[in-house]
């Protein structure tokens, strides 16, 4: 059975409000094509977080490695190794852990931390008063083009990771260019690592094309 039979706009904006259906209504002519581009919508937004999957876990797990290989095991509690966002960000991880009876290990901490707490590291006041950048974390980008700078990188993912809270929210992202941020979310993941980009790639491949 078609759906658009038993979906009308007036079930849309009881079930998902006004205000995001408005931006829909207004691109379309009919109940169908609203739930095309809505369903675009959706397969836009997955189709970056499966990319993000990638790029998110070994962003984190290749960063600690560099910091552990700098900083020793705990280098999330040394003295003076974190600026007060990632204090902050690394309190509340602990917060979130005891509450949900996790033991505090490293690698539920790592799991616990946002995407904000690692893209952070690559600021402009860790570069000069703890040079990070320079004395580990430049090596976890192995493949990144030649003059690329910390402040390039840091601007490109904090661009990502504000797009990725947008995917996560389910907010309207189909004029935001997804496609073009996707593949640029992509582009980062190929300077870690190449086999991951392919493997992203092909599963990519496999979510229907808008």
């Amino acid at each position: 059975m078609n759906s658009s039979r038993i979906i009308d706009i007036q079930l849309l904006r009881n079930h998902f409000s006004n205000a995001r259906m408005m931006p829909y209504e207004a691109e379309c002519s009919s109940i169908e094509d609203i739930k095309l581009l809505y369903e675009d919508n959706i397969l836009l937004g997955l189709r970056f977080m499966l990319v993000m999957h990638f790029l998110e876990i070994a962003l984190r797990n290749d960063m600690d490695a560099a910091m552990r290989a700098l900083l020793g095991p705990h280098w999330f509690q040394k003295k003076g190794a974190l600026l007060e966002p990632q204090t902050y960000q690394f309190a509340q991880a602990r917060t979130n852990l005891r509450q949900q009876r996790k033991p505090l290990t490293h690698d539920n901490f790592i799991a616990e931390l946002p995407l904000g707490f690692w893209v952070g590291l690559l600021t402009k006041k860790y570069e000069y008063r703890h040079q990070y950048w320079r004395r580990c974390l430049h090596a976890c980008f192995p493949l990144r083009p030649p003059g690329t700078e910390r402040g390039q990188l840091h601007d490109k993912l904090n661009s990502l990771r504000r797009f990725r809270n947008k995917v996560a929210h389910h907010e309207r992202i189909i004029h935001h260019d997804p496609g073009g941020i996707t593949e640029s979310a992509m582009e980062v993941l190929g300077w870690i690592s190449p086999q991951l980009h392919e493997w992203a790639r092909q599963l990519s491949s496999s979510i229907g094309t808008p």
